[in-house]
């Protein structure tokens, strides 16, 4: 009796038209990946297939033949494809755990401080839930250019300003996440720099202006006498003549910064001294004299009576007559100081001198003479014999 049966079922088979034979099949082109995960899925059926339908393990279906399925769960999904005919039984394909969709991480950060002076050190901390898998790799972006790939670096920033920072994690399955906060760093770098209406003044009271590079903040200004000032661009009377050193302090949440400039303000009658290429000469020989000053507004040299005078800086001085000169300088500097110097020149007369020749009359063409000098001591001469040589 068995042996009937089992032949009665294997001519049924044979009998079995090959439209009904087993032929659904489907892929995807992605199996694995991080939630949300998009799977393209080809659905491989018979030509007489009237319809088919999806099961994508995740309570989602579909009657398209090639399908795309959003997995934003992580997890393992079952898939199941059946195809229904005009005639026959339906026809399907079941994949067991064919889809695995991984965790993905989150991750947030935060700073300490985050206003903070130049230069001074930024605490990052990552704080990272992981995924599925371990994280493998942190991506730093501090916004000044540099990054870091610690867990929780430190960084000092060199310039002042707001700075956005982005933090990208990794882990072993190639899921990401990613955080990014604007303006979320604070540099402050007070700037204490400063200039000065003028620096340099003749008579007290004096006054002056100063400004300040930077606006904003809390100042302190120390004037180099004992006097000071809160206000962000002063003003401020000198009633005494001296250097002073001048103090700017500004701060600006908490962090601050100092310029100290050493006899800053001078007031007082200036000075000068006569520079020349020599104090003695001879009559009529050029000296050179120097005003030795950049900043004059006019010069004014006095040479001596009969000797003239010149307004250049730098003026070449031959003097006609012999004597001693008393040459006086006068400078007119800004802030209408008058700078006087004086020197004494010394203008020698020239050398007594003559010369001698028993030699004064010959007839022949050729003739030696010999001369001598008279009054000549100590002194390199240079002769002119009338006939071109010397």
């Amino acid at each position: 009796m068995k042996k009937t049966v089992c032949l009665w079922v294997c001519w049924l088979t044979l009998l079995l038209p090959a439209s009904l034979e087993a032929q659904v099949d489907f892929s995807a082109d992605t199996t694995s990946g991080c939630a949300p995960l998009l799977v393209s899925f080809t659905s491989q059926v018979p030509a007489n297939a009237t319809s088919v339908l999806w099961d994508f393990g995740n309570s989602g279906t579909s009657t398209q033949l090639n399908p795309g399925r959003s997995y934003t769960q992580p997890g393992t999904y079952t898939v199941t494809l059946t195809a229904y005919f005009a005639s026959g039984p339906p026809q399907t394909q079941t994949k067991t755990a064919f889809i695995n969709v991984f965790a993905a991480p989150s991750v947030d950060f935060s700073a300490n401080p985050t206003t903070v002076c130049k230069g001074d050190p930024v605490a990052f901390t990552s704080n990272v839930t992981q995924g599925t898998g371990a994280i493998t790799q942190y991506i730093w972006d501090f916004g000044d250019g540099t990054g870091s790939n610690q867990a929780n670096p430190t960084h000092r920033y060199s310039q002042s300003g707001f700075y956005n920072v982005a933090l990208t994690v990794e882990d072993a399955n190639g899921c990401t996440a990613f955080e990014f906060k604007r303006v979320f760093i604070n540099v402050e770098a007070p700037d204490a720099s400063f200039t000065s209406s003028t620096t340099n003044g003749c008579f007290p009271p004096f006054q002056v202006r100063f400004q300040s590079a930077q606006t904003f903040g809390n100042h302190f200004w120390s004037f180099g006498n004992n006097l000071t000032s809160t206000t962000i661009n002063p003003s401020h009377t000198y009633n005494s003549t001296g250097s002073f050193t001048v103090t700017h302090i500004i701060e600006v949440n908490g962090c601050r910064d100092t310029v100290t400039i050493p006899n800053y303000i001078n007031i007082g009658q200036p000075t000068a001294q006569i520079q020349s290429s020599a104090d003695t000469a001879c009559v009529n020989q050029g000296i050179r004299f120097f005003c030795n000053s950049t900043t004059a507004q006019s010069v004014l040299w006095n040479f001596g009576p009969g000797q003239g005078s010149s307004t250049q800086c730098d003026p070449n001085k031959g003097f006609s007559t012999p004597g001693v000169y008393n040459v006086s300088l006068t400078l007119t500097e800004p802030n209408n100081c008058i700078i006087n110097a004086s020197k004494r020149i010394v203008i020698l007369p020239p050398p007594p001198i003559d010369f001698g020749t028993p030699d004064t009359f010959a007839c022949n063409p050729t003739h030696t003479a010999t001369f001598t000098p008279v009054g000549a001591t100590n002194l390199s001469l240079l002769w002119s014999f009338g006939d071109n040589n010397s």
